[in-house]
């Protein structure tokens, strides 16, 4: 698992190669410590699966995110023109709730409960692999040598993960 994770990020840090310098940025690094961030939260959340269900978890997650932007709502409320939001948006804010946030974070939580952190957050490198397939199918963007050898590497280390170690008994 570990050696795996190790390949995993080593392809992730190849993606992040411009030119022949290793390019840092701002947005690099706050992918960065959402990502060390995301794995404490992991942590944290495989303690309180032991006690409620996946849905469960996913909703109380929300309760609290959603008191924790009220504050900010309401700051903000006064100056929003409710009459300028077409319904389409309105009907695709209550998708995007139901479908990607909520039922997605349930699954993420199965996932927790079921196969463990460390292979969950094996499966957020794949981030960049779908990135990447999204952004040259409906952006029509290049695909560098560095971002395919990035996600050949991202991709062995998640291969490596799933290979089990058997060791023989010694008589």
């Amino acid at each position: 698992m570990v050696f795996g994770i190790i390949v995993g990020f080593i392809g992730a840090l190849i993606l992040g190669w411009r030119g022949n310098t290793f390019a840092v940025n701002t947005g690099d690094m706050l992918i960065l410590v959402a990502c060390v961030l995301s794995g404490v939260y992991a942590v944290n959340a495989k303690r309180i699966l032991s006690e409620y269900t996946p849905m469960v978890t996913a909703g109380w997650i929300f309760l609290f995110t959603f008191f924790f932007q009220l504050p900010f709502f309401f700051m903000k409320l006064p100056s929003q023109s409710w009459t300028t939001i077409p319904a389409g948006t309105w009907i695709d804010f209550t998708i995007s709730i139901i479908g990607p946030l909520y039922i997605a974070n349930a699954f993420y939580y199965y996932s927790l409960k079921s196969i463990g952190t460390t292979r969950v957050g094996l499966f957020s490198y794949l981030t960049p692999v779908f990135t990447l397939f999204f952004a040259y199918f409906l952006r029509h963007e290049a695909i560098t040598f560095h971002q395919i050898a990035g996600l050949t590497v991202i991709i062995g280390g998640i291969l490596v993960t799933r290979k089990r170690v058997y060791r023989r008994p010694i008589y």
